[in-house]
C-alpha cells in the first residue's frame, strides 16, 4: 500500500515565527546578560548559561 501526503506549507506563518524565533533569541541572550552580570544572587550562573544557550534558538534546521 502506497501513501502519498502533501503537505501545505503556510510562508506567512513561517516568516512570523521565523521573526518571533530570532526575536526570542536576542530577548534571552539580554536578560543572560543582565542576571549574569548585574544581578549578586547565587542564580547569576543561570545567566550565564542564558547567554550561551540562545544562539540554539536562533539557529533554524529549516531550509
Amino acid at each position: 500500500m502506497n501513501c502519498i501526503a502533501e503537505t501545505i506549507k503556510n510562508y506567512e506563518t513561517q516568516i512570523f515565527t521565523e521573526g518571533f524565533r530570532i526575536l526570542f533569541g536576542i530577548t534571552l541572550m539580554l536578560v543572560g546578560l543582565y542576571i549574569g552580570a548585574f544581578t549578586d544572587f547565587q542564580g547569576h550562573g543561570l545567566g550565564f548559561l542564558l547567554i550561551f544557550g540562545s544562539p540554539f534558538i536562533l539557529l533554524s534546521d529549516e531550509k
